[in-house]
């Protein structure tokens, strides 16, 4: 999960420019349920602000979840090594 929470993070926080080369990776199933279309704006449609939050929220939660992983790694080092990226992720 806490690779998956890392991900999930940049995918919200590169939005944008993941559109401006054509990538999406919103699920479209959400987007289509909320009329929104599938262009380079849709992250401007008032109805993508839900949807973003949503994600957000998930990503900090798998985020906070990964705390007991960091903690349960054997040695500093690896701590320190999972500590880093989820401190930035925060």
């Amino acid at each position: 999960m806490f690779g998956q929470a890392l991900q999930l993070i940049n995918i919200v926080r590169d939005v944008g420019a993941d559109l401006a080369i054509g990538r999406c990776y919103f699920p479209a199933d959400e987007l289509k349920s909320a009329q929104i279309p599938r262009d380079r704006d849709f992250i401007k449609h008032p109805a993508f602000l839900g949807i973003h939050r949503d994600w957000s929220l998930k990503a900090r939660g798998w985020l906070r979840n990964a705390t007991d992983y960091v903690n349960g790694t054997p040695t500093y080092q690896l701590r320190l090594a999972a500590w880093l990226p989820a401190a930035l992720g925060h």
